[in-house]
């Protein structure tokens, strides 16, 4: 599983729209495998859901999950997910966690988007770092451990480099991150 962390505004729900084909990029090109099924769970309700009495009627932590589950068991190759943890509770956090363990045992792909490091501590095994719609890291978790720092040091050091940095460029914090 891989993971994109980043503030708010950063460019990570545009990064995963453009990779589940919801919008164009700017610039550069996407390739996609023909005949890979790419599921993308945004942060809010979808609009095909807006009309759905009987799903309206649910509390947001229970509609939230209910989206999750449905994608989840859609058994796509590769699932996109925005913010996953937002509005559920921690019985539903554990519940998903375990989900998103078995899919990644069985070699499917997740790309998570989380401001909330330390709830998917075990659910990745590379993660980048993006501020100002900039890659700003890209690392392994092996590689983060061979430095002997956590996710939530690299983070802060990423982040807090280059917004001291006045006239220097992204490529100044990402030398400090490696």
């Amino acid at each position: 599983g891989s993971l994109g962390i980043g503030a708010n505004g950063e460019g990570k729900s545009t990064l995963f729209k453009v990779l589940a084909g919801e919008i164009e990029a700017d610039s550069g090109q996407i390739v996609r495998a023909p005949g890979l099924k790419t599921l993308y769970v945004p942060q809010s309700v979808p609009a095909d859901r807006e009309d759905d009495l009987e799903f309206n009627r649910l509390s947001g932590g229970r509609r939230r999950r209910r989206i999750l589950e449905e994608a989840i068991l859609s058994r796509p190759d590769v699932l996109l997910l925005d913010e996953p943890m937002i509005g559920l509770d921690p019985h539903a956090i554990k519940e998903l966690k375990q989900m998103l363990t078995e899919m990644r045992a069985q070699g499917r792909t997740l790309l998570i988007s989380t401001h909330i490091i330390d709830s998917v501590d075990m659910l990745w095994d590379r993660t980048i770092i993006m501020q100002n719609g900039t890659l700003c890291a890209n690392v392994t978790r092996e590689e983060l451990e061979a430095q002997n720092k956590t996710l939530e040091d690299l983070f802060f050091e990423v982040t807090e480099g280059i917004e001291r940095e006045t006239n220097g460029s992204v490529t100044d914090a990402e030398d400090t991150a490696q």
